[in-house]
């Protein structure tokens, strides 16, 4: 007989989020604009790692964010509002041999609030 052996579940890949405080739209809530970036990962199958947020041009939080690419594997896509959110408009986030996607979830959705 074979040893029983507990099922493994699969992990799914893990999808943060990146937000800018200081371009959140007049009017609109933190809640309001991280919601379209977990409800986006969750449809394309992603784990949700959490949301990094930023004041204004804060390297600190894109050192955080690129410290955590490199150290966690599982990290698989970086979502943000819109293209202002993320500095420079970068569309990939590079921790030593690691590259991970930056991808837009509300362009415009923001402006239409």
């Amino acid at each position: 007989m074979l040893p029983h052996r507990k099922p493994s579940t699969p992990t799914l890949p893990i999808a943060v989020g990146y937000i800018n405080r200081h371009r959140i739209p007049d009017g609109l809530t933190l809640e309001a604009l991280n919601w379209p970036l977990r409800s986006f990962a969750s449809e394309l199958g992603y784990a949700w790692g959490g949301t990094y947020l930023a004041q204004s041009a804060d390297e600190e939080t894109v050192a955080a964010l690129t410290r955590r690419v490199g150290a966690d594997s599982g990290v698989a896509l970086v979502v943000v509002p819109d293209a202002s959110h993320f500095p420079a408009d970068q569309c990939v986030v590079l921790a030593g041999e690691r590259c991970v996607q930056v991808v837009i979830v509300c362009q415009g959705a923001a402006a239409d609030q």
